[in-house]
């Protein structure tokens, strides 16, 4: 692996779990990306500001789809919406930002469509990612960032076992309300511990 020419960087795709299929964005997926967004509008913009900014119509959707191929091409950032294997509708997205490829480190994002809350997708999907980063991309460090009010955000952070690093206080404004708010930072040195799940690329 080349920290110095990233975009040389093998990535396998697309990761398996038992549910989903995950894979990076291509053309022709904004009108799913939209019908998944739209829906979810409400439930999302909430912590998540982009939503309102990049996905207002289908051509939105597309143009952010196409956008995010030509990062994951360059290895600048890896968005990875995941589907359910058995119906192929959009169920969500994860993904690794905010990379160092001289540590290497990443961080971990992740929303899912209102109608697959509490499913255990994102939790399915996110220990996939950290999985991947560890054994294809040995990473030193993955990091999940949460706002303090997102409860359902930290729960799979520590569901999954990574542990609070410390909270940056007042680092952002609520992107609905204005208010400042802190931010949780939750990190993995390494995969002891993580439970198991059946995962594959």
């Amino acid at each position: 692996m080349s920290a110095q020419y990233p975009a040389l960087i093998a990535l396998p795709m697309p990761i398996l779990t038992p549910r989903l299929v995950l894979r990076p964005p291509q053309a022709g997926d904004g009108p799913a990306y939209y019908a998944a967004i739209n829906a979810s509008r409400e439930h999302l913009r909430r912590f998540l500001p982009w939503v309102d900014a990049s996905h207002l119509t289908q051509e939105d959707s597309e143009n952010m789809a196409r956008l995010c191929h030509a990062k994951y091409l360059a290895r600048t950032d890896i968005v990875l919406p995941f589907f359910d294997r058995k119906t192929q509708q959009l169920c969500g997205s994860s993904g690794m930002h905010r990379m160092d490829w001289s540590v290497p480190s990443f961080e971990i994002g992740y929303w899912v469509h209102k109608d697959h809350e509490g499913q255990g997708l994102v939790t399915e999907a996110v220990h996939a990612v950290t999985r991947y980063a560890f054994e294809q991309l040995q990473a030193s460090r993955v990091e999940i960032r949460c706002e303090r009010d997102n409860t359902r955000s930290r729960a799979v952070a520590e569901r999954l076992g990574f542990e609070r690093d410390g909270i940056l206080r007042h680092d952002r404004r609520n992107s609905q309300s204005g208010e400042l708010t802190d931010t949780w930072v939750y990190s993995r040195l390494n995969m002891a511990g993580l439970p198991d799940l059946e995962v594959s690329w």
